[in-house]
């Protein structure tokens, strides 16, 4: 929480152009954390393929899945940095 990175791009969420004016490379700090973003989507992607052993529409777009996320982000804690994470461990142990 004390990075500078964390600061940079809380700087950069307030006010682009002020923090571009303190030395910030915007489009880099955002350029870094989309990738972060997508390498953890694609990682639990892959977590989630191998789990079901088949994907299709009805296995990642279905209204059961996406209710069970919206609950699993609900029952760990919403504002919370592991809450999301042990809501789904949670509702994974109820489903087995």
């Amino acid at each position: 929480d004390g990075s500078m990175d964390r600061y940079a791009l809380d700087a950069a969420s307030q006010d682009e152009d002020a923090a571009a004016s303190v030395g910030i490379d915007v489009k880099r700090e955002k350029l870094k954390i989309t990738a972060l973003s997508a390498a953890m989507c694609a990682f639990g992607g892959a977590l989630f393929g191998q789990y079901q052993m088949y994907i299709g529409p009805d296995t990642i777009a279905g209204l059961g899945i996406s209710l069970n996320m919206v609950f699993a982000v609900i029952a760990g804690g919403m504002w919370t940095l592991l809450g999301p994470t042990f809501g789904a461990v949670f509702t994974q142990v109820l489903t087995e």
